[in-house]
């Protein structure tokens, strides 16, 4: 049996949830670089994601992994998803590991939980 690909929701609250998220929760980022820049994101990061993070440090660049706890070790349309211990090496490494929280968008946890990222991982698949 192939997974079906994610689809969002189509029902009216889903669509009025994230019209909301995208005109009220915004925090303008002021960046005065002097150059271009590029921000590399991996949504729910199958194991694939994983590897592009040694393609990036070759070019000392750094990604950002967007992961959904109850993913970790499945499989998918496009892989297996990685899981918590290579959760934790990419933080370690100095990737950005991002969270999925219910109902609230993406949240940023690699300060926070770096240091203790498979346990964050346990406690978020329950």
């Amino acid at each position: 049996m192939t997974p079906e690909p994610y689809s969002a929701d189509a029902g009216l609250g889903a669509k009025l949830r994230r019209r909301y998220a995208r005109l009220v929760h915004r925090r303008p980022a002021r960046l005065d670089l002097g150059r271009p820049t590029v921000s590399f994101t991996f949504d729910d990061a199958p194991a694939s994601a994983a590897t592009a993070a040694a393609i990036l440090e070759r070019h000392e660049a750094r990604g950002t992994y967007y992961l959904c706890a109850g993913l970790f070790d499945e499989t998918g349309h496009m892989g297996r998803y990685i899981n918590a211990t290579e959760a934790a090496d990419l933080a370690a490494r100095g990737h950005e590991i991002g969270r999925r929280r219910p109902r609230r968008g993406w949240r940023s946890v690699t300060g926070r939980c770096a240091g203790s990222m498979p346990d964050w991982c346990a406690r978020a698949r329950t």
